[in-house]
């Protein structure tokens, strides 16, 4: 049987190599052509989805339960139900509601990103995961389309989060302020 012969260094290159292009691999899809500079890139549907959460920090600050205890045996508990009042359950289902729209605003936001021209846009059912999800994978895609434009989403997003935390951390240490007083009382 007569040796295998193995390509050497002087064997005649391909013609990707010659030229210095690399050949497009299978499926790959194409790459998303640039976005004129006067194409707008930020619309309300995206702003919705991003401010959208802060509605739900009205119904935080209005929900006050009135921490009352209860007699089990020989000791004093906490009645868990005492925070069952009716802007908890405002809460509850306005975190639905809240949900339901954004996934609504994303698709809007989606199908308008497609009319200004920006090809396979970030899907709007990345939302279903969270909104914060949508806005990174959108912002991410239009700002490379975009000529570095279209990130303002995810910094007021980021400025929703650190609003959303403080405000949350307050209403929280004031209910454990009225509970550490309730103890002692």
């Amino acid at each position: 049987m007569p040796p295998v012969q193995w390509p050497t260094a002087q064997a005649s290159p391909s013609p990707w190599t010659t030229q210095g292009n690399v050949p497009p691999l299978l499926g790959a899809p194409a790459e998303r052509p640039k976005l004129d500079s006067r194409t707008p890139v930020l619309n309300p549907f995206i702003w919705g989805v991003v401010l959208l959460p802060l509605l739900s920090l009205i119904f935080l600050l209005a929900w006050n339960p009135e921490l009352r205890f209860r007699t089990l045996g020989s000791r004093q508990v906490l009645d868990p139900t005492s925070m069952f009042t009716p802007w908890y359950f405002a809460i509850v289902v306005s975190g639905f509601l809240l949900y339901g729209v954004s996934v609504l605003l994303a698709y809007l936001d989606w199908q308008k990103l497609s009319q200004d021209g920006v090809v396979r846009p970030f899907h709007w059912a990345w939302c279903f995961l969270g909104p914060a999800v949508y806005v990174i994978g959108r912002s991410v895609i239009v700002h490379g389309v975009a000529a570095g434009r279209g990130l303002a989403p995810v910094w007021a997003l980021i400025g929703t989060f650190l609003l959303s935390t403080v405000v949350t951390s307050i209403k929280v240490s004031a209910i454990m302020v009225q509970l550490m007083s309730s103890l002692r009382s």
